[in-house]
């Protein structure tokens, strides 16, 4: 039974590691372009664990060429954002300032002032948009050179399959593909109709194709490349999530078995395969920590989770304008969040609660400790204390940074006012009594700033601190 229905007797995990050394890895073009949707620290690990792979990495015809056609359009798209986000940054703060000009509130309410605020709001909108324009000139560009596309071409040389002879060629397998779909027959059913908005044609290099059918022909391709001698097993690397990939089952939420029985019985049939697997790049980059000998971080492989969820879900968009229709896919999408990560999230919540007087830098972990000391030194140089460089100082990427400082209850920003406050203390301590150049030395560009933290940390105003705390040792 078995040997007949082998489609439906996939190997378990640990079977699959150990033929790890042995195995062809085949990249989908989604998982391409998702490098230019990744931070930098998680792009290059990516890129290290597939030329860690050496010969035994290789593509299709069709992805290196659906790559070459995307790759500008993605990293427009990632570019677009750091202007969104400053826009809406901008627009919020304005919209707050119109809707408080309409309270007419120095008329009306000499109580409530809140100039000050608007002002703290500006400057610190003013630091994380110097902060995303430092970003985009860093992030990849259309009219920049791209060193992702640098190094791919430099791990796939010679590692891509070969362009159809001729347009005849494609025509019989975008026939065969639609014969297939009519049957829904996987790969790719389900990508009929999808670009009916758009022109599904193009032409490249004298061939026309038809996006429609680009998965069979990517397909076809790996069938034909595992005909060959030397190729016994293979996996395929895809970010795409359809069923017409993936065997899936409900229980209690939809449950990725295998590559769909059909896949793997018709390559087994049509070629020289023992073996055919899939993964997504998460699942790859996790088993290439244990089957190679390849340390990836679990920060990378959380980012790649994070942004497979983002592009392939339908339900981010669903429950944007939130009505009742969608309130079941709501609850849906809710069901699906790492638990993992809203506990981290909600640890940062109460990181930013603490308050920097309970802090002891003795009893901080040593990451805290590196951190507290970089911001320390940029007080000292009159360096911005600025989140993303104190991460790199630290080899790190931000995001990473934050995630360890969430898994101890801290956050950038506390740990940030707790080394303002201990400059503070030291200063006052050694004399100082010019409130202005207490503000300076503290990293503040106002003075009413710094009166403001300074009673937030501690419940009283920096001058009844001087005199009770300081003068007369209460």
């Amino acid at each position: 039974m078995k040997k007949l229905f082998s489609g439906f007797y996939p190997l378990n995990p640990n079977d699959y590691k150990n033929l790890w050394k042995d195995a062809y890895f085949i990249f989908d073009t989604n998982v391409l372009l998702n490098l230019y949707r990744y931070n930098k620290s998680t792009s290059d690990e990516l890129l290290s664990v597939i030329e860690s792979l050496g010969d035994k990495v290789w593509i299709p015809y069709i992805v290196g060429l659906e790559y070459q056609r995307n790759r500008l359009n993605v990293i427009s798209e990632q570019n677009s954002k750091f202007k969104k986000v400053g826009s809406i940054i901008k627009g919020g703060i304005s919209t707050i300032e119109s809707q408080l000009d309409k309270l007419s509130l120095q008329k009306r309410h000499s109580s409530i002032e809140p100039e000050s605020f608007i002002e703290s709001l500006k400057e610190e909108a003013d630091k994380f948009i110097n902060t995303l324009n430092i970003l985009e000139e860093e992030h990849p560009s259309v009219i920049k050179e791209d060193k992702i596309r640098n190094k791919l071409s430099e791990i796939l040389d010679s590692k891509i399959g070969t362009r159809a002879k001729n347009q005849t060629e494609i025509d019989k397998l975008e026939s065969e593909a639609k014969k297939r779909f009519e049957l829904s027959i996987p790969p790719g059913y389900k990508d009929l109709g999808k670009d009916q908005s758009k022109n599904p044609v193009f032409t490249y290099d004298e061939i026309r194709y038809n996006k429609t059918y680009s998965d069979y022909i990517l397909w076809n391709e790996i069938i034909e490349f595992s005909k060959a001698d030397y190729v016994s097993n293979v996996f395929l690397i895809t970010d795409d999530v359809k069923d017409d990939w993936w065997y899936k089952v409900d229980q209690n939420g939809p449950k990725t078995i295998s590559p769909r029985p059909e896949l793997i019985s018709e390559i087994k049939r049509k070629s020289n395969v023992n073996v055919f697997h899939m993964y997504n790049s998460e699942s790859f980059l996790k088993y290439a920590n244990e089957a190679l000998d390849i340390e990836v971080s679990s920060e990378a492989i959380n980012e790649v989770k994070d942004i497979n969820i983002e592009n392939q879900s339908e339900l981010f968009k669903s429950v944007v304008n939130l009505d009742q229709s969608n309130e079941k896919k709501l609850i849906k999408y809710l069901k699906h969040l790492d638990l993992n990560d809203v506990l981290l999230k909600q640890k940062e919540e109460e990181g930013n609660s603490r308050q920097v007087t309970d802090l002891d830098y003795d009893d901080l972990s040593e990451l805290s400790k590196s951190v507290i000391n970089a911001l320390d030194k940029c007080l000292q140089h009159g360096v911005p204390q600025n989140a993303e460089t104190i991460a790199s100082e630290l080899d790190m990427s931000y995001p990473t940074l934050r995630r360890r400082l969430r898994s101890e209850y801290l956050s950038f920003q506390i740990l940030k006012d707790f080394t303002r406050y201990k400059l503070i203390v030291l200063l006052v301590t050694e004399g100082e009594r010019n409130y202005e150049q207490l503000a300076l030395k503290a990293g503040f560009t106002e003075e009413s700033t710094f009166h403001r933290a300074f009673k937030t940390w501690t419940g009283m105003t920096i001058s009844d601190f001087i005199q009770y705390k300081i003068l007369f040792r209460d």
